[in-house]
């Protein structure tokens, strides 16, 4: 009874182990605000400082690859081939400190800043060159259809016309200039120079298209002021150079032949008749209606322009950043690292502080406790009101103290019991000895008799003191084998029946088949001839005591019943203890040791088993013993 009790006190205590009072969890959310406060403040200094950093990389990734990739394409829309790219991508690697790898789209070798032994490229590229269908990059905005604005191919003015259209350029900028109109030239791609003037949001081209087209008309001035200027713009030649007008009759063809294939007949009719024109100074078609052919225009310019632009490439970025390194920690670094160990400090003690004092009180009251106990004050309790681990200890210490108590009750009652049970045998054997010595009694073989029962009664006793004794300390020797209970149970049913006839009791056994077990085949003999003993001296004549075994499930029981005098329901929990007794009246020498079902219920339970008892004055008692069956 006692294991279940601790058994029950054990899982009772681990039950508390996860309430909101346990000290566990004190302890745990303790550890895991302070580490919590240490991974955050550890992971925000490592991401500011590394945010920096790759703020600071990024930013000269960014600038190095722009840097290259617009290089290595406007070399690709002015060239027809690669021939020539490494005088500019000698200059950008050496500039950048970038190893930089071209290759054709099927893996070819074109350029490498790291010679002839460059080793194979892998992963993905940083950028395709394609002066024609150009890919985006970070820091360069597409340009409009996709071609690179330096893809100029047939358009390109000749060294004559470009010096012609330059110079009526300038002299339209002379003449807006002494107008007070502030007026710049610029140079496109083509070579053709353009005139900026007013705000800058104006711009005309040096020439015009043939035709008048809504662009040039738009920038036309309108007050008196913008009629002079228009005056000064009217320096600027009507009509475009012989190279645009070939260019451009030549992409008007290829736009009318994407637009027959689309099926806009009219489009086609429209550009080979010359209602329609391209306008080289804005690149847009000159119709109200160009989304219509707007992929023709596209189509058509990227075929007239693939014969003057390198082909597709690869571009393969690599090497390292000639950055200089910081050296050490800044000072706003080191001041955000010594502020946050600061915090992370002052909150490790507060939450110390806040977790340990509702220990110290409670600690402190165990302490006075154990040392009276130690003094020998086996009443002392501690009464600390904590629901958590330390009331769990409270209450393991207050359980221990009981215990003790107990314990220490048992020890004294054991004593005198045990001095009580050998004080009538020694006496009547003395009382006897003293009287064959004074003459008054005659030593007879009946007085033989008698000593020798008493001596025997005396062995008993001693004997079973013993066997207690080893049973509870767990040094009795077992061994165990394979057996059946049902014949077990017949071989102690015989071996008392001359007792129990001479008593006046019928016993039966019932065990009609046999029953398997593993136990120790002599202590399940003497556990089950204890029972029965117990049984029929408490039995009285003309009763009956009945022994069966049998297997219920997994597991064996034996039960031995009676239909003697049976016991009180509030003897029940003590029939177990030592020295009890059912029948408290009864003479130590007919009611025996009082320790035979003590001894019972160890020799049960060292064996795997259990032992309960079911009973009720005037109607007999079951003591009930379940074993483990064997499969």
């Amino acid at each position: 009874m006692r294991r279940h009790r601790a058994q029950a006190a054990q899982l009772a205590i681990r039950s508390r182990w996860w309430s909101r009072h346990s000290l566990l969890v004190r302890l745990l959310a303790m550890s895991l605000a302070i580490a919590a406060c240490s991974i955050g403040a550890t992971a925000w200094i490592a991401a500011t400082n590394t945010s920096d950093a790759i703020r600071q990389q990024y930013t000269e990734d960014l600038s190095a690859g722009a840097r290259i990739y617009d290089g290595v394409l406007g070399y690709a829309a002015d060239h027809p081939t690669w021939a020539g790219v490494n005088t500019v991508a000698d200059k950008l690697a050496a500039e950048t400190g970038r190893q930089i790898v071209l290759t054709t789209v099927t893996g070819e070798l074109i350029y490498s800043s790291a010679g002839a032994a460059a080793p194979p490229q892998s992963g993905a590229p940083a950028a395709v060159i394609n002066p024609l269908a150009v890919s985006a990059f970070p820091g360069l905005s597409n340009t409009t259809g996709g071609i690179d604005p330096r893809a100029v191919g047939p358009f390109r003015l000749t060294d004559d016309e470009a010096a012609t259209v330059r110079a009526s350029a300038q002299d339209a900028v002379r003449c807006l200039t002494g107008l007070g109109i502030r007026a710049s030239t610029r140079v496109l791609p083509s070579g053709r120079t353009i005139v900026d003037y007013g705000d800058g949001a104006s711009s005309l081209a040096a020439t015009r298209a043939p035709f008048p087209s809504p662009a040039a008309q738009a920038v036309r001035p309108s007050s008196s002021k913008s009629s002079a200027a228009g005056k000064c713009l009217s320096l600027l030649p009507d009509t475009i150079t012989k190279s645009e007008l070939f260019a451009s009759k030549a992409l008007s063809e290829l736009i009318g032949d994407c637009a027959e294939r689309q099926g806009l007949a009219f489009y086609a009719t429209a550009l080979r008749s010359g209602d329609i024109n391209i306008d080289v100074t804005t690149d847009t078609l000159i119709t109200p209606a160009n989304q219509a052919i707007k992929g023709c225009v596209d189509t058509a310019r990227r075929e007239q322009l693939s014969a003057y632009v390198a082909p597709p490439a690869l571009l393969y970025l690599a090497g390292f950043i000639t950055t200089t390194p910081h050296n050490g920690l800044s000072g706003d670094t080191q001041r955000r690292i010594v502020l946050t160990a600061l915090a992370i400090l002052l909150v490790a003690v507060g939450a110390a502080a806040i977790a340990a004092a509702p220990l110290i009180r409670p600690l402190h009251a165990l302490t006075v406790a154990a040392q009276r106990v130690g003094a020998g004050d086996r009443t002392a309790r501690v009464d600390t009101g904590d629901s958590g681990q330390i009331g769990a200890l409270a209450a393991a210490f207050n359980s221990m103290a009981r215990e003790l108590e107990v314990a220490e009750r048992q020890r004294k009652q054991l004593v005198s019991d045990v001095a009580h049970e050998l004080r009538t045998p020694l006496g009547n054997i003395r009382g006897w000895l003293e009287a064959t010595q004074d003459g008054v009694a005659t030593f007879d073989a009946n007085l033989s008799q008698s000593l020798l029962d008493e001596s025997m009664l005396l062995q008993h006793v001693i004997d079973d003191l013993q066997d207690l004794a080893l049973a509870e300390a767990g040094e009795l020797v077992f061994h165990p084998e394979p057996l059946d209970a049902a014949a077990v149970v017949r071989q102690v049913g015989a071996a008392h029946l001359a007792k129990a006839d001479a008593a006046g009791v019928k016993i039966t056994v019932d065990c009609p088949r046999p029953v398997q077990l593993t136990a120790d085949v002599s202590r399940l003999r003497q556990a089950l001839g204890n029972l029965v003993t117990n049984a029929v001296r408490y039995t009285p004549a003309g009763g009956r005591v009945s022994v069966r075994a049998e297997r219920v499930g997994d597991m064996v029981t034996i039960e031995v019943s009676d239909t003697g005098i049976g016991i009180r329901a509030q003897d029940l929990p003590h029939v177990f203890d030592r020295f009890w007794r059912a029948e408290q009246s009864r003479s130590r020498r007919s009611g025996g040791s009082g320790l035979g079902l003590a001894i019972t219920r160890h020799l049960v339970e060292a064996q795997g088993g259990t032992i309960s008892v079911h009973s009720e004055p005037g109607a007999g008692s079951v003591f009930t013993i379940t074993l483990p069956a064997t499969e």
